[in-house]
């Protein structure tokens, strides 16, 4: 649910980003989560285009990250109180797995590392590792 400017924008974008980035763009439908979080504040379907158009050049280089809130300000009806809850929610479902598509070259992230947790190596991986006899 992209509208024909937009998708000419990214297009023409992503011509010029670097390979992963432009894979890891195409790696969410993006779109319909904006749509989706969009709705969940209530927002207009004016205002959620406005949204797309402000996630999309924040995506692609085309607006600095540290003017994206000024950006939502001015593209939404929005109150500073549900700009906020947007910022959290489009971080958490678009800028968040972008940046870790990016980060692992594409590869899915261990879904434990992501949230901090490290498994130890089974004893037969340990290089060297004294042999368990069983009792």
């Amino acid at each position: 649910m992209l509208s024909s400017n937009l998708r000419s924008i990214l297009t023409n974008r992503l011509r010029y980003l670097p390979g992963i980035t432009g894979k890891a763009i195409n790696s969410i439908d993006w779109p319909t989560k904006v749509v989706e979080i969009g709705h969940k504040y209530g927002l207009h379907i004016d205002d959620i285009e406005e949204l797309q158009t402000v996630v999309l050049k924040s995506m692609t280089g085309l607006a600095s990250p540290a003017d994206f809130e000024t950006n939502l300000i001015s593209a939404t009806a929005a109150s500073p109180s549900t700009i906020e809850k947007l910022i959290q929610d489009l971080n958490h479902h678009i800028f968040e797995p972008i940046h870790n598509f990016v980060m692992t070259d594409g590869k899915a992230p261990d879904p434990l590392a992501v949230h901090g947790i490290e498994l130890e190596p089974a004893v037969e991986d340990i290089p060297n590792a004294p042999e368990l006899v069983p009792e």
